[in-house]
């Protein structure tokens, strides 16, 4: 709440030194910007505020970001994945909800994970590589086939959510596991896992509790 209530992410420009003052969101292309929602208290907005979060809004739905020259307001496209963490429904629009499960201890927090800067290092060498436009990964016509047949099939079940876009997803997630494991090309086996995994994401999110509802073991 500070942070969106402060200084302003709204790149500006100023007439008197005749410069565009720097913003946080100005960021290079191809940048992964992680918002944490975790830390977020009660409490209200003020028009800072409410610039910050319509700014970073539209920023994460249309890829572009506003900057005030005071007399118009212009949209400048850009190209950042956006990872947002929350305890609950996001301030944000995520294209991909992810509901955490945890099966253990794990082993970081979010302060450790932003102490450690070798593996900071290591998740912008892999974010830089999944968004390289030297890396490609093949699907051959065979492969493709077989997704196609079984994508034909899980249409069959009648779940709204199992749509051209959820096919779409599933050939671009299928893509990063196989660049993932350093491989040059897609198989089948990495669709398969690819296809339980966003299943069983699905699931997740339909066994959420709806508001005004609560959810007991």
């Amino acid at each position: 709440l500070e942070s969106l209530n402060g200084r302003s992410l709204v790149p500006k420009k100023d007439y008197t030194k005749n410069w565009l003052e720097f913003n946080q969101l100005q960021l290079v292309n191809g940048t992964t910007l992680v918002v944490d929602e975790t830390k977020m208290k009660t409490g209200n907005l003020n028009e800072t505020g409410i610039r910050n979060l319509q700014a970073l809004k539209t920023m994460v739905e249309t890829q572009t970001l506003s900057y005030d020259f005071q007399y118009y307001v212009s949209e400048m496209p850009v190209d950042l994945q956006v990872l947002i963490l929350s305890e609950g429904t996001s301030l944000l629009a995520a294209e991909i909800e992810v509901p955490l499960k945890t099966t253990g201890t794990f082993k970081y927090s979010v302060g450790k994970l932003e102490e450690d800067e070798n593996l900071i290092d290591l998740a912008r060498k892999y974010f830089a590589i999944l968004n390289s436009d030297d890396v490609e990964v093949e699907i051959s016509e065979e492969v493709c086939k077989f997704i196609e047949n079984d994508f034909v099939e899980l249409r069959k079940t009648g779940d709204k959510a199992v749509d051209a876009g959820f096919f779409h997803q599933l050939l671009t997630l299928t893509k990063i596991e196989a660049l993932s494991y350093g491989e040059e090309s897609v198989s089948q086996e990495r669709y398969l896992e690819v296809k339980k995994q966003e299943t069983e994401r699905l699931e997740r999110i339909k066994a959420k509790p709806t508001k005004g509802t609560s959810k007991t073991n």
